[in-house]
Order: C-alpha cells, then structure tokens, then sequence
C-alpha cells in the first residue's frame, strides 16, 4: 500500500513537474528548464528505485543474485521502523509537512511568496529532496541518530523557507 501511494506521489509530481517545464520553455526561462529537469530526473530516479524495491520484495532470491545487502527492508517496514523512531527522520517528515502545507497555502495565497511564485514548485517537490537527502546523509551511520545528522536535515528542512525570505 505504501508503495502504490508512493507511486502515485511521484506520478503527481511528475505531472507538476511537466507544468513546470512547459511554463519555463513558453516563458523561455532557462533557470526553471534546468530545475525542472533535475528535478524530473530526481523522481525519475526514485520511482525506478521504488519499481526495483516492490520486485525485490516480491522476489527475495532476486535479491541474493542482484546483490542487495542483508539489511535490506521494504519501504513500509523503513518508514515505520527508522524514520517514524529516530529524530532525523522526524525532522524530515516534518520538514516535508511543511513545505506541502505552504504550498498549498501559497496556492490559496499567492502574495505569500512575493513576486516569485516559481518558487510554489520547489515546496512541492522539496519533500523529495530533503527524503534523498535523509537517506544519503543517515545511511552512513547506519540511521543511528547523530547530532551532525539531525543539525544537516535542520539545515535542509529549512532551505526552502530561507530561500523565500531572501
């Protein structure tokens, strides 16, 4: 189940990130190309990964030939066994709330962000940034909490905020 709604997220990023990418090419904006397409990239990447996770879980022995660690787990079993417990993957679920929830209220509220609504894109696909960002940064330690863990994911979780008070 998490993953059909993990596919259905990245389909609907997807699908904003496309917008994103006609409006820049209209408006002839090569900043909004350039992140619209690592962007595309990014969730491209993820949901290859996301494919590649549900064949593993429905085949374990493809998971001894294709070489995947011991300590692999399923997506569900991730979420609820490391991020809900540790204190970096509570920032990151927070931090990704929060961007959502500001996009929606810069939807409804345009003046939100000033003159710079391209910017409503970022609070929507930040979430996956800051979740690889988690993943990249924890899995060095083995997603044991860490003070320099927990300090990188405040500063990212806060990036987006920080970019629109600039």
């Amino acid at each position: 189940m998490v993953r059909f709604i993990a596919g259905l997220g990245l389909l609907l990023l997807l699908a904003l990130v496309a917008l994103m990418l006609a409006n820049a090419v209209v408006q002839r904006d090569w900043n909004g190309m350039l992140l619209g397409l690592g962007f595309g990239a990014l969730l491209l990447f993820m949901g290859h990964l996301l494919w590649r996770g549900w064949q593993l879980a429905r085949n374990p022995a493809l998971a001894e030939v294709s070489g995947v660690q011991a300590g692999w787990m399923p997506l569900g079993r991730f979420f609820r066994e490391v991020m809900v417990r540790t204190l970096e993957g509570r920032i990151v679920i927070t931090g990704s709330v929060t961007c959502m929830l500001f996009g929606l209220l810069a939807l409804a509220w345009p003046h939100l962000l000033s003159s710079r609504p391209g910017l409503l894109v970022l609070f929507f696909l930040w979430p996956a940034v800051l979740f690889t960002t988690y993943v990249k940064t924890c899995s060095r330690s083995n997603f044991r909490s860490g003070v320099a863990n927990s300090a990188t994911l405040l500063v990212w979780a806060a990036l987006p905020f920080v970019w629109v008070i600039w």
